[in-house]
């Protein structure tokens, strides 16, 4: 595929390709094999205004798949040169954005349903213009002292990952509500509607009653059948990165005796299984079933064994009546 790639990037120029015209090619390109870190910089500094698109191209296709995330994770921070004033900087970042957004949807198309005709379409609208709106010098954000001015590696794949992560947790969450028959509702009311709720609810009494919190605090999980995960789960996705009193951990307050307290209590007590999902796979031992297994496939061997054992008991029996006629004989 990189083959044919460059191959329609060479059609672009010529329409007849010879063995010399190759290898003079790959001498005058050997020296430009770069990271693609050094790719995202040359897009977004002030010397890429400069630059051929189709050079531009050759930047974006060095790593398609990480240069367009640096792109993404790091064009706020140049001031544009086509930006002489906050107004028009505020415009060419909203072209920006909205290039990178109409680049992930074509990009969709090339990585889902394999249309990969349009991979030049995807970097030149997902990359290339948008690193030509906003290519200028860099500057920090200030958010604090010592920040370093060089480009920084995407969030985009640690957030990935935390997202599938909190999705799956959200989905466990919503089964486990439905089951209890008091929130028939989609995992997305549970998340905007019930979550913030349960945050209160769960967490109030903890902190304000401590040790005497914690019999109403059980009683209330076991009623909508929420796990000692999923209480985690709820405190930390009603989090947020602020300042204020709202968003701080609500069990940040909570003594360290009163979280053990509770903890045993609910493990004491624990959960009514009230659908598939909540029985535990640790509540089936192997060996259990190993054993089974055993059973059934020596079912017959356990019969012979009793026969085995009850022949031995009549042999006992018949011995001892030989040994007794032997005895009357011999008298």
């Amino acid at each position: 595929r990189a083959v044919l790639g460059q191959l329609q990037m060479v059609r672009l120029r010529a329409s007849a390709l010879s063995y010399d015209d190759v290898k003079g090619r790959l001498a005058a390109t050997k020296d430009q094999d770069m990271s693609p870190f050094e790719c995202a910089r040359r897009l977004l500094e002030p010397a890429a205004r400069h630059m051929r698109t189709s050079d531009k191209m050759d930047l974006y296709f060095a790593d398609s798949d990480l240069v367009p995330l640096l792109v993404q994770e790091n064009y706020l921070n140049h001031r544009p040169h086509v930006a002489a004033t906050e107004v028009e900087r505020l415009r060419a970042i909203a072209k920006a954005s909205e290039n990178i957004s109409l680049g992930d949807a074509v990009n969709t198309q090339v990585r889902r349903y394999q249309n990969w005709s349009l991979a030049p379409l995807a970097g030149l609208v997902g990359t290339v213009l948008p690193a030509t709106y906003m290519c200028g010098a860099r500057e920090t954000f200030g958010l604090y002292p010592g920040e370093p001015n060089f480009p920084r590696f995407t969030a985009w794949m640690g957030n990935y990952s935390t997202g599938n992560k909190q999705r799956r947790l959200l989905s466990e969450l919503t089964t486990n509500l439905a089951a209890s028959g008091l929130v028939p509702a989609h995992r997305g009311v549970v998340r905007l509607e019930y979550v913030s709720a349960l945050r209160t609810l769960l967490t109030a009494p903890l902190r304000k009653q401590e040790e005497a919190g914690i019999a109403p605090t059980v009683a209330l999980m076991q009623e909508y059948c929420i796990s000692r995960e999923q209480l985690d789960y709820v405190v930390d996705v009603t989090k947020f990165k602020t300042k204020a009193a709202w968003g701080d951990d609500p069990l940040k307050e909570v003594a360290t005796k009163v979280k053990s307290a509770f903890t045993r209590r609910f493990n004491q007590e624990g959960l009514t299984a009230k659908c598939a999902a909540m029985v535990e796979d640790v509540g089936v031992k192997k060996g259990r079933g190993k054993g089974k297994g055993r059973g059934r496939a020596a079912g017959g061997g356990e019969d012979d064994d009793d026969e085995v054992v009850e022949g031995a008991e009549a042999g006992q029996e018949g011995g001892v009546e030989v040994k007794q006629e032997e005895e009357e004989e011999e008298e």
